[in-house]
């Protein structure tokens, strides 16, 4: 699959159905996507695995560096629905922030 819209998609397995299943990854090391959010003073936690819990007006929300994958964080079972970014600067502006330039 060719690149589209920002995103960097990667073939990644075929599911018990046949189906072809996509990846993006952002390339964002978590020292960058850290950084990134201590700039705009956004308070995370971080955890095992390739995610990060963070915190924005009152919600927290999972967010997977390496694909640019989030959700609203449930603490108990796996969301119903991920939605996707390109990387943690578009999941902020986007997304958190609201901002569809």
């Amino acid at each position: 699959m060719k690149r589209t819209n920002g995103y960097n998609w990667k073939f990644d397995r075929v599911n018990s159905k046949g189906e072809v299943i996509w990846k993006h990854l952002t390339e964002q090391s978590l020292e960058e996507v850290l950084s990134f959010l201590e700039e705009q003073d956004i308070y995370y936690e971080k955890t095992k695995g390739h995610f990060l819990r963070i915190y924005y007006e009152g919600v927290m929300y999972a967010y997977y560096y390496t694909t640019g994958r989030w959700a609203r964080y449930i603490s108990r079972g796996y969301p119903k629905k991920h939605y996707r970014s390109i990387n943690i600067q578009d999941f902020y502006k986007r997304f958190l922030k609201g901002d569809e330039e």
